[in-house]
C-alpha cells in the first residue's frame, strides 16, 4: 500500500479488494482492465492462472497491444490460444534449426528422467512438445538456453509437460501443464515430487 504505482491502479477500480492487492504484489506490471478481471471471491488458482496467461501472451507477442484491450477472461483465453496456435504453426515451419542458430546447442539434462518422465533433449523436441500438447512451451527457449528452465514430458499417471527451475542449488517444479494448459491432478503432482526427491 506504500507503492504509488499500485495505489494509482487501485484508484481506477470501482470495488478494489484484497485479491487486487495480492495480485499487484505478485504482478506489479498490471493495468486496470486486467485487475477488473479479479473478483473478490476469486480463488488462488484463478489468480495464478491469470498471471500465467498474461506472462505467456507477453512472451508470445512482446510488442503486441491486443492484450491491453482484453477486458474479460474468456477473451484473454482466446487471445492466448490464438497466439499459441500461431506460434506452433510457425515452429513447424522453422523447426529447431532456427533456435539452434539463435541459442546454440540444447542444454544438457540437469536432472535424470525415469520411465514415466522423459527429458526433452533438443530444440525440435521442445517445439514438438508444444505442438502435441497445444501450449506455448516452445516460447521458453530463451529461459532454457539460459538454464533457468528445463522441460520434461510426463507420460503417466497422466500426460503432462513438466518445467523445472533451479531452486536453492537443486532443480524443483516450476509448473506442470496438460493438454491446452490443463492443470495436473494430485496423483501426477505427487509422482513428480517423488521423482524429484528420489533422484537427489
Amino acid at each position: 500500500m506504500q507503492q504509488p504505482d499500485a495505489l494509482g491502479l487501485l484508484r481506477h477500480l470501482t470495488h478494489p479488494n484484497l485479491n487486487h492487492v495480492w495480485f499487484l504484489n505478485r504482478f506489479p506490471a498490471s493495468w486496470p482492465k486486467l485487475l477488473e478481471m479479479i473478483e473478490q471471491n476469486a480463488s488462488l488458482h484463478t489468480i495464478v492462472w491469470l498471471q500465467r496467461m498474461v506472462e505467456d501472451i507477453q512472451r508470445l507477442a512482446p510488442n503486441g497491444t491486443q492484450l491491453y484491450r482484453v477486458s474479460d477472461t474468456q477473451a484473454l483465453q482466446q487471445l492466448h490460444d490464438d497466439l499459441v496456435a500461431r506460434f506452433n504453426a510457425l515452429s513447424r515451419e522453422s523447426h529447431g534449426a532456427a533456435l539452434a542458430m539463435q541459442y546454440g546447442d540444447y542444454p544438457e539434462v540437469p536432472h535424470p528422467g525415469d520411465a514415466d518422465i522423459v527429458a526433452l533433449e533438443s530444440w525440435d523436441a521442445l517445439l514438438a512438445e508444444g505442438t502435441q500438447m497445444h501450449h506455448c512451451i516452445g516460447s521458453y527457449a530463451a529461459q532454457i538456453a539460459a538454464r533457468q528452465v528445463f522441460v520434461y514430458h510426463m507420460q503417466a499417471p497422466e500426460v503432462l509437460t513438466v518445467a523445472l527451475t533451479p531452486q536453492g542449488g537443486k532443480w524443483g517444479l516450476q509448473e506442470a501443464r496438460g493438454y491446452c494448459n490443463a492443470l495436473p491432478g494430485e496423483a501426477a503432482l505427487a509422482a513428480i515430487q517423488r521423482w524429484l526427491s528420489v533422484a537427489y
